[in-house]
């Protein structure tokens, strides 16, 4: 880590102050990676502690630096629903298997509509995706199968997501047009579509 020096406004502070030894903290903190496994997606979160001692002219007299790491697992459902809220394509991207098919269309096609669908939330100005729990109300296709409703926390627009599972693994991610919330109040207001073409359920 390089040397930090106090800046002038801190050292005229001290200077002001009838003490001897002016001590400063650094703590820095970052997300480094995000690793996917086979189930799992591990985040590793990198800290860094400094603390250094001066004298009135601004002379460094010690300094000591340590760093710590901690480690954590998610599965892919709780990954996916927090890159989905917070709109980010390329770590979705990164999590789904890439050898699967995601609402019939092969990963890079879904990546590609999904992108597209979450770009018109940016562009209706929202920065974050509330979710709501469901299921398909439809008994002629998914029916009671689980899902999420996503709703915009500016727009108001929204999606409906079924999200299958299995072993932790996502296998499938499709659009439901009989979407039934948990919680009766979580309406939107216009839906964002994925697949533009016309659903047969």
């Amino acid at each position: 880590m390089p040397l930090r020096l106090p800046n002038e406004s801190v050292l005229t502070l001290y200077r002001s102050k009838d003490k001897e030894r002016l001590l400063l903290f650094h703590v820095d903190k970052w997300e480094a990676s995000a690793i996917p496994r086979f189930s799992t997606i591990r985040y590793e979160v990198f800290y860094s502690f400094l603390l250094q001692v001066y004298d009135k002219e601004g002379n460094q007299l010690a300094s000591s630096e340590t760093h710590d790491v901690t480690r954590r697992e998610e599965n892919q459902l709780a990954s996916n629903l927090k890159y989905l809220q917070r709109l980010d394509i390329e770590m979705i991207d990164s999590i789904l298997e890439p050898d699967r098919t995601y609402q019939d269309f092969e990963k890079p096609i879904f990546i590609h509509n999904l992108g597209i669908a979450l770009d018109e939330f940016l562009q209706a100005g929202d920065t974050y995706l509330n979710c709501y729990p469901g299921k398909c109300n439809a008994e002629i296709c998914n029916y009671k199968c689980k899902g999420f409703r996503f709703i915009g926390v500016h727009s108001g627009n929204y999606f409906n997501l079924i999200i299958d599972i299995k072993d932790g693994v996502v296998h499938d991610i499709y659009e439901c047009n009989e979407f039934k919330c948990v919680q009766k109040t979580a309406q939107g207001a216009k839906r964002v579509m994925i697949d533009q073409s016309e659903f047969p359920f």
